[in-house]
């Protein structure tokens, strides 16, 4: 006999997470494990009237996938599971594992083409929830656990425990979950007015934490069991050449089957200096150390805007630094571009201009070669002229 909860579990989700209309196309996902909660899944669609799509994969798949696939393989982007994501109306994913370590011996380069392959799912799911919840191609999405006892076992817990800890934070032991979500979603709402009026926020902890976030400007999202469920937090992202100190992890976490415990991650200002092949060279602003960082752990997105003796943030593990992080706002000159247009700075219109780094944006009509333009480098965006 199932769990009374995974019912109740299943009706808050489709009713309230993610808001299943009459027509919709709801993409149901997980592992068999999770196919208590999936079945129930499917009632609750139906019974709102949209049409579930279900896929069962197997977890050990990504095992035989990362042990026996080719290169290529890895790499592959299957068709179906771009057109999942691009026709769905809504899109409920089940974690559920019972093996939460599988991955522990796979080759951490092997995982990393299987992850770059997905990014253009991950592209596409990102770009329709991010869309205003009334343009028809707004994809509402949720995802959720199903307790297991490899969940329960990393917890410390036995898996009746872990269920009640779990179903607890979902507030499926309420008369109302629904009424209970908004009731926490108002108070956070509060929160998250309250913290768009700062300017920066300090964080500091007995175990070593002590960073500053610039936060000016900044909107704050207010999580009420829409998207992750259960949740319940407000977050923001801040500026990102405004951040700087230290984080200490203590609590063990498991990525790619892998669990990492006793991190500790500083932000440090550094300076591109120059490329060498695949390799990209920055100076440590406190040390003024010069370490190399590859080309992929850059990446296309940043590297577009990338010049010599651009500003940067580093995040440092043990000494070294793991990855860097270039500023959201870049001024940069165009290079190419048509001719400007006289008289056309407050009209409509856009054109390509090439910019130094050799990236390509539109640009409205009056702008020039020569000219210097601040940018959104996270949006490929002109905001201004700041010289002609």
């Amino acid at each position: 006999m199932n769990d009374p909860r995974i019912e109740k579990l299943a009706r808050v989700i489709v009713d309230y997470s993610v808001e299943v209309k009459k027509g919709d196309l709801v993409l149901l996902g997980g592992p068999p494990l999770a196919e208590p909660l999936i079945m129930e899944l499917y009632r609750a669609v139906l019974r709102a009237g949209g049409h579930p799509w279900v896929r069962l994969i197997p977890s050990e798949c990504s095992e035989v996938l990362l042990t026996e696939g080719s290169e290529e393989q890895l790499a592959y982007c299957g068709p179906l599971d771009k057109a999942s994501i691009q026709k769905a109306d809504a899109m409920i994913k089940i974690w559920s594992e019972d093996n939460t370590k599988a991955l522990s011996n796979s080759d951490p380069k092997r995982q990393a083409i299987a992850s770059k392959g997905r990014k253009p799912i991950m592209a596409t799911m990102m770009k329709r929830s991010s869309l205003p919840a009334s343009d028809p191609k707004f994809l509402r999405w949720t995802g959720t656990l199903f307790p297991t006892q490899a969940h329960a076992q990393d917890a410390h817990m036995s898996l009746r425990d872990y269920e009640n800890f779990v179903y607890k934070g979902g507030k499926l032991d309420k008369r109302d979950p629904v009424k209970e979500w908004k009731k926490l979603g108002e108070r956070q709402k509060h929160l998250a007015d309250f913290l768009e009026k700062g300017k920066e926020m300090r964080i500091t902890t007995p175990d070593g934490t002590d960073i500053r976030f610039g936060i000016a400007g900044r909107r704050w999202i207010n999580c009420d069991g829409k998207n992750n469920f259960p949740d319940g937090e407000v977050f923001t992202g801040p500026i990102e050449d405004a951040t700087e100190g230290v984080v200490q992890y203590r609590f063990p976490a498991v990525y790619g089957g892998r669990e990492v415990n006793d991190i500790r991650l500083e932000r440090r200002p550094v300076t591109y200096s120059y490329t060498d092949g695949d390799l990209y060279y920055f100076m440590d602003a406190n040390t003024f150390d010069l370490f190399p960082i590859a080309s992929d752990l850059l990446g296309p997105d940043q590297l577009k805007y990338l010049k010599e003796n651009m500003e940067c943030e580093g995040l440092v593990h043990d000494g070294n630094v793991i990855s860097v992080e270039l500023p959201q706002f870049v001024e940069l000159e165009v290079t190419e571009t048509d001719p400007g247009i006289r008289g056309d700075t407050a009209q409509g219109g856009s054109k390509p201009a090439k910019l130094e780094t050799g990236a390509t944006i539109q640009v409205p009509l009056f702008v020039e070669e020569g000219d210097v333009l601040k940018i959104d480098r996270t949006q490929d965006k002109y905001l201004s002229r700041v010289s002609a």
